[in-house]
């Protein structure tokens, strides 16, 4: 084998780089490098075209016992991009460093390496990174050097069992189908959002959303205390009120009356007032003598006698009669207009005091009748409403009458329903089980009885309902049907239900799991590892070093491995199944009918797939995914109450 020097190499290196890989044979076949042919042949069987470069590069380095190590920091990501798309993933990155997430970004960091090529700097990070990220536009698919980039992340750090993750940035023009192109058959998260959550940091529009929300909580609260202050003060003019308008009523004069209004011109009692106020105005006040002090009278007569004695002049005519009879007359006189006066002015004051009182009374039992009147009308008002609601939630609860006649696949649906009894379990897995993921937290859940499907439902039983077959692996009726989102079964199973009677609906991620477990605590319900004569995974990565097993790379028929010990087929592999729950950490505590977080914006997918690693095939995988995702590894099946 012949040696060549370093500028030759460097020259090789160059030219692999930016030629076709025909050529770049031609050219090592003229540097006398007869070992070109083993490159050639790996090449055109093998499955990477830019893997195959980078060999090359690492074959003439050595064959001119040159070093071109490139020495780089390790990377929480690297993020792989089309330089077309540079401005927004400027932007990306931009967030991802300010929340303390190292990031190589080629754009910024393939500086201070200048004597060696780009494709050793760019394998230097992709060793040195944790995860990768993919940009994904139609752009960075067509470009061979993020396919390099993809391709060779996926090799070293998936392929290889280890816990590196891809995660998926969708970009202008993004689709599934870019996805297929580079073979990326697993998504970790759709939106940065998800990056962050899964390095448990905050990024900066994260910290401005909770600023913004810390605000608005302590606006609530102020407002809350202004209401209740306002309330308080309501309150204490209500009572005010009232007390003003009980002294009215006592005192039931035309000043009170005047001065109520004046206070309270809008008030609860204004319309009482003005009413009791005019009748007051035009009613004719009586003349009242006022009363006389029986002393006074008696001493004013005596006075008058002396006066009479001194000054008048008058000889004493009569008898003693007469004066007896003028002086009887004269007291009798004054103790008749004794008696009258006061019986006068108490008949008036009875009168007087008679009078409010009757209208008082009076009023008081208009206003209680018409309030009883009113709480009569409004109790009747309110059973009747209470009445027709009950009626229209029976109506709208009742299962529609069903098609006379159901096809067959369709009652197959029922008859393949499994009473699931219910019970306790621990959910997730133990920190003992191999490949775990951190989303996977142990904890206690109660279910209740519950049915589930015991087959996935099928392409067959998806045509009957909807009239198409969206699944790529078409021409099986009895495969599962896949290539359907979550948004398009919520519209199945409304058409379902309508046409059956029935109350089908997806499985919780608790019931999916109970279910698939059937009694087993091991990661999967066959025990502590998986077969592909068991299940329908990609056989090229097996479980925990267990031996390799067959690439079926597609569906097959419902019901062809064994079923659980609760006779459920296919809880392992085959599809990826949708349950109804939206993605988010486990609650602390024992939980029981638990249906996930109440906000989110990825579903949950369960079980693995036919193109899946056995480990994402375990019994408390979780895999959360965009609703609307549309791929041909992901089905469903049945469930209800």
């Amino acid at each position: 084998m012949a040696k060549i020097t370093q500028q030759q190499a460097k020259q090789l290196i160059k030219f692999v780089q930016e030629n076709e890989i025909v050529e770049v044979f031609e050219q090592i076949k003229a540097f006398g490098l007869t070992d070109y042919h083993r490159f050639e042949q790996e090449y055109i069987s093998g499955r990477y075209h830019f893997d195959y470069h980078e060999r090359l590069q690492v074959y003439i380095n050595s064959l001119a016992e040159t070093n071109f190590e490139v020495k780089l920091p390790n990377y929480d990501l690297f993020i792989s991009f089309s330089s077309k798309n540079e401005a927004e993933v400027g932007s990306l990155v931009k967030s991802l460093r300010e929340a303390n997430i190292s990031v190589f970004y080629s754009k910024e960091d393939l500086g201070g390496h200048s004597g060696v090529s780009f494709i050793p700097k760019i394998n230097a990070a992709l060793r040195n990174a944790q995860h990768f990220v993919l940009y994904c536009t139609p752009e960075a698919v067509a470009s061979k050097y993020v396919k390099h980039e993809c391709d060779t992340f996926y090799g070293r750090h998936i392929e290889g069992g280890k816990k590196n993750r891809i995660f998926i940035l969708r970009g202008n023009g993004f689709s599934m189908d870019l996805l297929r192109e580079i073979h990326f058959e697993f998504i970790q998260t759709t939106d940065l959002s998800g990056i962050f959550r899964f390095f448990g940091k905050v990024s900066p529009q994260e910290k401005e959303r909770l600023r913004e929300a810390e605000e608005a909580r302590e606006a609530l609260e102020a407002e809350l205390i202004r209401k209740e202050a306002q309330a308080e003060r309501l309150q204490e003019e209500a009572q005010a009120e009232l007390k003003k308008w009980e002294l009215c009523q006592k005192l039931d004069n035309i000043s009170a009356y005047q001065s109520y209004l004046q206070f309270y011109p809008q008030g609860k009692y204004a319309s009482k007032a003005e009413r009791r106020l005019e009748k007051l105005q035009k009613s004719p006040t009586p003349y009242k003598t006022p009363p006389i002090n029986q002393t006074q009278l008696l001493g004013g007569a005596a006075l008058l006698l002396i006066l009479l004695m001194l000054f008048v002049w008058q000889p004493w005519k009569g008898s003693a009669e007469a004066s007896e009879e003028y002086y009887s007359t004269d007291t009798l006189t004054n103790s008749t207009q004794e008696k009258s006066i006061p019986e006068e002015i108490a008949k008036d004051k009875e009168e007087k005091k008679k009078k409010p009182t009757e209208e008082i009374a009076k009023d008081k039992e208009d206003e209680k009748k018409k309030s009883t009147e009113k709480i009569a009308k409004d109790k009747e008002d309110e059973k009747k409403k209470s009445a027709e609601k009950i009626a229209k939630d029976k109506e709208e609860e009742k299962p529609q009458k069903p098609s006379s006649v159901l096809p067959a696949v369709i009652v197959a649906l029922e008859r393949n329903m499994v009473q699931i009894r219910g019970g306790t379990f621990m959910m997730g897995s133990p920190t003992s089980e191999p490949d775990r993921n951190s989303d996977e937290t142990q904890h206690q859940v109660t279910l209740s009885d519950f049915k589930i499907g015991k087959y996935e439902v099928t392409q067959a039983q998806w045509v009957a309902v909807m009239g198409s077959n969206p699944s790529n692996f078409k021409g099986c009726d009895k495969c599962p049907v896949e290539s359907v989102s979550w948004k398009d079964i919520e519209i199945f199973l409304q058409k379902l239900n309508t046409m059956t009677g029935k109350q089908y609906r997806l499985p919780t991620e608790a019931e999916w799991e109970y279910a698939c477990r059937a009694g087993t605590t091991t990661p999967f319900h066959t025990g502590d590892n998986l077969t592909t004569n068991q299940a329908n995974y990609h056989g090229d990565y097996p479980y925990n070093g267990n031996s390799k097993g067959q690439n079926r790379q597609k569906t097959t028929p419902v019901g062809s491995f064994a079923p659980n010990a609760w006779g459920l087929y296919d809880m392992h592999g085959n599809v990826w199944e949708w349950c109804s729950d939206l993605y988010g950490d486990y609650p602390n505590g024992a939980l029981t009918n638990p249906k996930g977080p109440e906000r989110g914006s990825l579903r949950m997918l369960r079980g693995g797939s036919w193109g899946g690693r056995a480990q994402d095939s375990r019994s408390a995988i979780r895999n959360p995914y965009t609703p609307t995702l549309q791929l041909n590894y992901i089905g469903f099946r049945l469930a209800s109450f």
